[in-house]
């Protein structure tokens, strides 16, 4: 389940400002996520990390679908 809001949006861009006006939306719908992993040790305490996600949200009308990705550095202190 995810709780979807929305509220006033405001938009900036090449010197000019518009805000489209939502109000306050807030709806809880089903959603469904799937993802995946990747650790790669260089080292016993330095490495990488890849992560990644399908997220999809199916609000009425059309659904919404996001792919959140992230990566970096892993370093492990202590023994």
């Amino acid at each position: 389940m995810t709780n979807v809001k929305i509220s006033d949006v405001t938009i900036k861009g090449d010197g000019k400002t518009v805000t489209l006006p939502f109000g306050d939306y807030s709806e809880t719908k089903l959603s469904m996520g799937a993802g995946f992993g990747f650790d790669y040790m260089f080292s016993p305490k330095i490495g990488m990390f890849l992560d990644g996600r399908i997220a999809i949200i199916l609000t009425s009308g059309d659904s919404f679908m996001y792919l959140p990705f992230k990566g970096g550095i892993k370093v492990g202190f202590g023994e």
